[in-house]
C-alpha cells in the first residue's frame, strides 16, 4: 500500500517546484492567495521555468504601492543617520534598527494611505497601521510554537486574549520576538554618558551644578573619574549637597540643554537625552542609564527591579526609548501630586519607568549596584487590543534585509515590510535553481 503522505509534507513536495506553494508553506497555515500574488506567483514560475529550460526571460515586477503594509506617519523611529525621528520622515539612504540589534537601509518609501487600525501592546506602545500590516508574532494558544507572520486583520480576528484580562488564568494570544541590544561603534560624545545621566536627573539647569545627598558623595568622585575636576562643594540643607564641575558648562550649552534665554510658560527648559546618545554604544548607553539610576532611580534588593522616578514627561520619554534600546520591557506609570512621607505635599504628577535588566548597570552608588539580580530570560511584549477606526495616514517602506524586520515606535517594536518577493522570491529561487530545497 503506498504511504498517504502528512499534508504538511505534501505541501513541501508541491513547495519545491510550485512559488505558490512555497509561499502558503512559509506563511501556513491560514495563507490565502490574492489575485494580485497569484498571478506574481504564476510569473515567478514561469521565469523559472524559461531559466531552465535554457532561455534567456527578463522578467519585471510592478504593483501599486498601496497594499497595505504599512505604519502611521507620525509614529517615531530611530535611526542610525538621523536619530528619532518619524515614520513619516522616512527617505531612501535612512538607517534603521532591526530586532537583532544590527541597522538595515531604507530602499524605498510607498505613497500615503490610511490607518485603518491601531495595535496596543503590553508596554502602552501604540502603532497605528493598516489592517494587512504584517506582524511576526508567537501564538500562545499552540505549545512551542515559533513565531510566524500575521496580518493586523488576522489578530483582530483571533482576538487578543484568552479569557478575560486582568482576571486569574487570562492570557495575551500574541506575543512579539524578543528584542536584542542595539550595536552601536563607539563615538565621541559632547559630555561624558555618565555625568550626563547624573545632571539631567539631579542638575540645575541654569548650570553645571549637581545636587547629591551626602549618603551618596561617591557620585561626585564618578564625575571627575569622567574628567571633569570638582571645583567647588557646598551643604544645601542637613543631607544634600551641592558640586559644581569644570568642563560641564560648555557641552550642556553645545546640547542645548542649559535653561539660558529660554523662555516658556512656566520658565522650565525640558530636559531630554539628546539624539546622539541612543545611537552610542552599548556600553556608552550603559554608563548614562547608570547615571540616571543613580540621580532619580531605585533598584529594589529583592528582584533587582529598577524604577527611574521624574516629574518631566520629555525626560520620562527619553529614559524609555534608552531602556528600550538593551532590549529590555519598559512600562511608565503616572501618579498624581501626594503627600510625602515627610509631609510635603507634592504639586506635580510624578511617572516611575519601571523595567528589569539583565546585566549589571555601572551604578556608582554601591547600594544599587549590588542590588542588581541579572535575569537571563527577557519578558516578551503582548498584544493587548486591536481597534479599527482612523488613525491618520501612513506609508510603507523597503528595507535591504531580505527579511524586511525593522523596529518602530519609542518602545522599539519589531514589525516589517511586504515579504512576498523581499522574503520568499530568494530562497525559492535558489531551491529552483540549485535543485536543494532551502531550510
Amino acid at each position: 500500500m503506498d504511504k498517504i503522505l502528512d499534508p504538511v509534507d505534501f505541501l513541501t513536495q508541491i513547495a519545491r517546484t510550485n512559488f505558490a506553494a512555497f509561499v502558503s508553506a512559509v506563511h501556513r497555515p491560514r495563507f490565502k492567495h490574492s489575485a494580485f500574488s497569484a498571478n506574481v506567483c504564476r510569473a515567478v514560475d514561469q521565469f523559472v521555468d524559461d531559466v531552465l529550460a535554457g532561455k534567456r526571460p527578463v522578467l519585471m515586477l510592478t504593483a501599486p504601492p498601496q497594499h497595505g503594509k504599512e505604519i502611521e506617519s507620525s509614529v517615531s523611529v530611530l535611526t542610525a543617520n538621523r536619530g528619532w525621528i518619524t515614520h513619516g520622515e522616512l527617505c531612501a539612504g535612512d538607517v534603521v534598527y532591526r530586532p537583532d540589534g544590527t541597522t538595515t537601509r531604507v530602499i524605498a518609501i510607498a505613497s500615503s494611505m490610511p490607518s485603518d487600525m491601531r495595535v496596543t501592546l503590553s508596554d502602552g506602545a501604540q502603532i497605528g497601521t493598516h489592517s494587512q500590516h504584517e506582524w511576526l508574532l508567537h501564538p500562545t494558544w499552540i505549545n512551542g510554537r515559533a513565531a510566524r507572520i500575521f496580518e493586523t486583520c488576522e489578530v483582530a480576528a483571533r482576538g487578543t486574549w484568552c479569557g478575560t484580562p486582568g482576571m486569574r488564568g487570562a492570557r495575551a494570544n500574541f506575543q512579539l520576538p524578543a528584542v536584542r541590544p542595539l550595536e552601536n561603534a563607539s563615538k565621541t560624545l559632547p559630555l561624558a554618558p555618565y555625568t550626563l545621566g547624573m545632571w539631567l536627573g539631579d542638575g540645575t539647569r541654569t548650570e553645571a551644578r549637581i545636587t547629591v545627598s551626602g549618603e551618596d558623595t561617591a557620585i561626585f568622585a564618578g564625575i571627575e573619574a569622567d574628567g571633569y575636576a570638582e571645583t567647588r562643594r557646598w551643604r544645601c540643607n542637613e543631607k544634600d549637597f551641592h558640586a559644581s564641575f569644570a568642563g560641564i558648562r560648555q557641552p550642556l550649552r553645545d546640547l542645548h540643554l542649559l535653561n539660558e534665554g529660554y523662555r516658556s510658560e512656566g520658565g522650565r527648559k525640558p530636559k531630554f537625552i539628546p539624539g546622539a546618545y541612543f545611537s552610542a554604544s552599548f556600553a556608552q548607553r550603559m554608563e548614562l542609564l547608570a547615571g540616571l539610576i543613580d540621580s532619580d532611580g531605585y533598584v529594589y534588593p529583592k528582584n533587582g527591579r529598577v524604577t527611574f522616578s521624574n516629574t518631566e514627561p520629555e525626560l520620562v520619554k527619553s529614559v524609555e526609548r534608552l531602556v528600550a534600546t538593551f532590549g529590555w520591557r519598559v512600562t511608565t506609570t503616572w501618579f498624581e501630586p501626594r503627600l510625602s512621607t515627610s509631609s510635603i505635599q507634592g504639586r506635580e504628577r510624578v511617572a516611575q519607568v519601571c523595567f528589569q535588566p539583565d546585566v549589571v548597570i555601572p551604578c556608582r552608588v554601591l547600594r544599587y549596584r549590588e542590588a542588581f539580580k541579572p535575569k537571563a530570560m527577557k519578558r516578551r511584549r503582548s498584544v493587548v487590543r486591536v481597534e479599527t477606526g482612523d488613525f491618520g495616514w501612513g506609508n510603507c517602506i523597503q528595507v535591504e534585509h531580505p527579511d524586511g524586520m525593522y523596529l518602530v515606535g519609542d518602545t522599539l517594536v519589531p514589525t516589517h515590510n511586504s515579504s512576498l518577493i523581499a522574503r520568499c522570491l530568494p530562497p525559492y529561487l535558489f531551491g529552483r535553481l540549485t535543485g536543494e530545497l532551502p531550510a
